[in-house]
């Protein structure tokens, strides 16, 4: 390489700030005349770094932080062009200024648009090669600065998202224990109106008789039968907290369903209401495990027997349905909705398992609440609120769907949809 016009007055060159020296400047050429040449230019101002071909220069810039570089278009082996473009895969901020002979501007031209920062063409006077390199090596430091704002930024995102999922975390944590609280309530409630009844039976039974004691066995069976529902809620609950698997994912509708008239022909809340529950003809085997199945209909059940202190009817009824299901059922307005459409088990069968009752219905001013947690369509004062979402997030865990109809003056219908065995 020539340089030409050596006595250059001295505001003619763009000088370098004596603090530039700890940036590195990396030469790229094949010919060792002009690496020594730029090298003898900028060694007091940049720390230098010398390559014959791309090879070497890459190697380089994967062992040095480089601010700028100075790269022959035309060398030997790997061009500058393709090796401008490895370089930059290096090492985006890297600023890079390219060499090339005269009528050579069309690879020039090609590598700007590859990311070049400025093209010399030779023969070059040292006024524009200290140009260019100045301001090459100025947007490096602010390229550089800028990516280090973006690392900095991205840290930041990364800490914000990791903080969000922590309390994600702590909350999912805070519903599982306010669920196990609020699922095992009916039971021991029920178990301790069953121990209040035997109590009160071995009080007053005369000795020896049979027939009293044959009810105290009864209701301790009943008593039995609660404090298992309250183990199985409890190792459910435990299972999500150790994001154990569940194997258990068959259930037959008709057990269920008998489990769910045992439980609630003693629940104290059924008082002076009416329940009634049908089953199946022929039994069927639903892909839903059957604590979380037995825990959604009595949460349903629950929430339909309390929404009036009126004396009113509870029905429990099961239909088989061939999927899919019917368009009909997605329509949404103030008088019905459809949860989890989109997250339905994809199945030949479908089993529609329906709880309606002839209660006072949902204000349609308040329908589309219904699901939200601390939320209660249930009249009684000691109502939590928890049911319906502890049915929300089952259902889509179990990729069922529950839709829900209701009228005001007539009552409320929620319908399970399971998919089922052939």
């Amino acid at each position: 390489m020539q340089l030409v016009n050596h006595e250059i007055p001295d505001h003619g060159i763009i000088r370098a700030e004596p603090e530039k020296k700890h940036y590195t400047l990396l030469i790229v050429d094949d010919q060792g005349g002009p690496c020594e040449s730029l090298k003898f230019i900028f060694q007091n101002q940049y720390n230098i770094l010398l390559a014959s071909n791309g090879r070497d220069a890459l190697d380089l810039a994967r062992k040095h932080r480089i601010t700028a570089v100075i790269l022959d278009i035309n060398m030997a082996g790997m061009n500058g062009i393709e090796t401008l473009r490895k370089l930059k895969s290096i090492d985006q901020t890297m600023e890079v200024v390219m060499l090339t002979a005269y009528g050579c501007l069309d690879y020039a031209q090609q590598s700007l648009r590859r990311g070049a920062s400025d093209f010399i063409e030779k023969p070059a006077d040292l006024t524009t090669i200290e140009s260019a390199v100045s301001k090459a090596v100025a947007k490096g430091i602010e390229s550089r600065k800028a990516a280090q704002q973006q690392d900095i930024i991205r840290q930041f995102k990364k800490e914000i998202e990791e903080q969000k999922l922590q309390v994600e975390t702590e909350k999912v944590r805070g519903d599982i224990y306010a669920g196990i609280l609020h699922d095992i309530r009916n039971p021991m409630t029920a178990v301790s109106a069953i121990l209040e009844i035997l109590m009160e039976d071995i009080r007053k039974s005369p000795e020896g008789c049979t027939e009293s004691v044959e009810k105290i066995s009864r209701n301790l069976v009943k008593a039995g039968c609660q404090l298992k529902l309250s183990t199985d809620i409890s190792n459910r609950h435990l299972r999500y907290l150790r994001l154990a698997p569940n194997d258990d994912t068959k259930s037959s509708v008709n057990d269920i369903l008998k489990d769910l008239a045992d439980i609630l022909g003693d629940s104290p809340c059924l008082g002076s209401h009416q329940i009634e529950i049908q089953k199946l003809e022929e039994d069927i085997s639903l892909n839903i495990n059957g604590t979380e199945l037995l825990i959604i209909l009595l949460n349903l059940c629950h929430n339909a027997i309390q929404s009036t202190e009126k004396k009113h009817r509870v029905r429990i009824t099961v239909e088989r349905l061939m999927a899919p299901l019917p368009s009909k059922l997605f329509v949404e307005d103030r008088q019905q909705y459809f949860l989890n459409r989109d997250g339905i088990h994809p199945a030949s069968l479908m089993v529609g398992i329906r709880v309606e009752d002839d209660g006072p219905g949902i204000p349609t001013m308040v329908f589309s609440q219904i699901f939200s947690s601390g939320f209660s369509t249930k009249t009684i004062n000691n109502a939590s609120g928890l049911g319906l979402s502890i049915v929300e997030r089952l259902a889509k865990q179990n990729q069922t769907g529950l839709h829900v109809q209701s009228i005001l003056g007539t009552g409320t219908t929620f319908t399970l949809f399971v998919s089922a065995d052939l």
